[in-house]
């Protein structure tokens, strides 16, 4: 299956140079992600629970009993952009979900699951944001379901997938008093603070940060100023 997968760009980090980012932890605008269902659809699964099939013989009979209805899946592969942070989809059910859920998996890792009953009949709803950082850059393959085996008359329409990119976090050095203060935001968990003497690439080593202080959102490592000229930069773990 080939596709187009939407990619939602969000506002900046805030810089931590700039008014000690009061808001760091949250620097990403909620105003600013769309959260609400994507109006164009760029392709839709369609997942229909059906009655479990007929047949002759005991074994059919306690089958359909214990699970009337027939799980509908879906798999596929798509592209992580490299900046991608989260992941969001759009959903609507139809029908008589009964118990059955509306799940996601990636790598066969469970990343969501809803009761279908709990969703609007009729009304496409949006997930909320689903961190895939950890495969940004990557192939991963996408599992959808309405599972359970409890309905029969079930449909699920799964469309509207987009990534949300985050864009970089800034690393500020500003002076305090006898000190150099270096700040950036807390939030940036994935990423990891290297100094270096020179701009030259190859030496640029990890500066320990077990003793940064946070106060709003805000992580800040100090140095005496009379040491040598350094350059602070936030390098994306791999």
């Amino acid at each position: 299956m080939s596709f187009g997968a939407a990619v939602v760009k969000v506002g900046n980090l805030v810089d931590a140079t700039q008014d000690f980012a009061k808001n760091a932890i949250n620097s990403v605008s909620p105003d600013s992600i769309q959260l609400g269902p994507v109006t164009i659809p760029f392709f839709r699964i369609r997942l229909q629970t059906q009655p479990v099939a007929q047949g002759a013989g005991l074994r059919t009979a306690l089958a359909a009993a214990v699970a009337p209805g027939q799980p509908a899946y879906a798999w596929l592969t798509i592209h992580v952009p490299a900046d991608a942070g989260f992941l969001a989809f759009d959903f609507t059910v139809t029908g008589q979900p009964a118990e059955d859920r509306i799940v996601c998996a990636i790598n066969d890792v469970n990343v969501f699951s809803l009761a279908g009953k709990f969703a609007p009949a009729g009304v496409p709803s949006s997930t909320d944001l689903i961190d895939v950082s950890a495969y940004a850059g990557q192939s991963i393959e996408l599992f959808f379901g309405l599972a359970g085996g409890t309905s029969v008359n079930c449909e699920a329409a799964i469309d509207g997938i987009r990534f949300i990119t985050m864009p970089n976090p800034k690393v500020g050095v500003v002076m305090n008093g006898p000190n150099i203060a270096v700040k950036w935001p807390a939030a940036a968990s994935g990423w990891t603070l290297e100094s270096s003497e020179t701009l030259e690439p190859g030496i640029w080593q990890p500066v320990p940060t077990t003793a940064a202080q946070v106060d709003q959102g805000v992580a800040t490592i100090e140095q005496p100023a009379n040491v040598p000229k350094r350059f602070y930069r936030l390098r994306r773990n791999p």
